[in-house]
């Protein structure tokens, strides 16, 4: 009958082994883990690029000589592509902040500190604060240097003590005197305590001898090493003297000679 021929044929196919049922049944199980992550990967794509929360726009406050338009391109900048091209970068909670502030103190010189927030998850922030200039260093042009000597600018200002030598290459970016420009500035203001002459223009040499200009004339020259009470008493007692106004037009003072002064003055 045909129950018998279909017992038959049962009884004729090939049992699936234990090995193999395991083998499908993982196969079934990888493919719903790979079609959840693939829904959930797509689902992130989307919810990341959502306007909401996409930063549309940059605001930059503070810029005075810095152009405030070439800030806002440099973070525009930072803020294209993607990270392992799924999150955008301007996806608002992973923007990337500090390389936005690192690139702006680092293409903009005059620039000495920078700030970068997220007014709302919309919009970025950039307030900057220039550098200050307090004198000049030159060679055939003059730059601005600020108070802890970094040279970031050309200047066309005329105030100001002047700087030359002890930098190397380019100024723009460089610092003068690196490390000792704070404690040789503060020298110099006794220096002109202890003489009672304003400063005009210092230049330093490639063997670390200063040549500083009195604004009223003259010139006093002395070495970095030098630096100290030892000299500031020293130039008191030369300057200070009653016979030093008396002996004619001063032309310069050497004191670069252990335990001697060399004074020149012309009539």
């Amino acid at each position: 009958t045909w129950v018998r021929r279909y017992w038959d044929n049962m009884r004729q196919q090939p049992r699936t082994s234990l090995k193999e049922r395991r083998r499908k049944q993982r196969t079934i199980k990888y493919s719903i883990i790979a079609a959840i992550i693939v829904v959930c990967a797509g689902l992130c794509a989307y919810l990341v690029r959502l306007p909401a929360i996409t930063i549309a726009k940059v605001e930059v406050e503070g810029t005075v000589r810095t152009d405030a338009e070439a800030v806002r391109s440099a973070a525009e900048a930072r803020l294209g592509g993607s990270y392992a091209w799924v999150v955008p970068k301007r996806m608002s909670l992973a923007a990337p902040l500090a390389a936005i502030q690192a690139s702006i103190l680092k293409d903009f010189p005059e620039v000495a500190s920078a700030s970068v927030t997220r007014d709302n998850l919309r919009t970025v922030r950039i307030t900057v604060v220039e550098r200050e200039q307090r004198a000049r260093w030159c060679n055939s042009d003059c730059f601005a240097l600020d108070q802890n000597g970094f040279i970031y600018a050309a200047s066309a200002e005329t105030g100001g003590r002047i700087y030359r030598g002890a930098v190397e290459g380019g100024p723009i970016g460089a610092t003068f005197l690196p490390e000792q420009y704070a404690a040789f500035a503060a020298f110099l203001e006794e220096v002109e305590t202890a003489t009672r002459k304003p400063i005009a223009e210092v230049a330093i040499t490639a063997d670390g001898d200063v040549l500083a200009s009195f604004l009223g004339g003259g010139e006093l020259r002395y070495t970095l090493k030098q630096q100290g009470e030892e000299l500031l008493q020293s130039l008191s007692s030369v300057f200070l003297s009653g016979e030093f106004e008396s002996e004619g037009t001063f032309e310069y003072a050497d004191f670069r000679f252990d335990n001697k002064a060399v004074v020149k003055f012309s009539k």
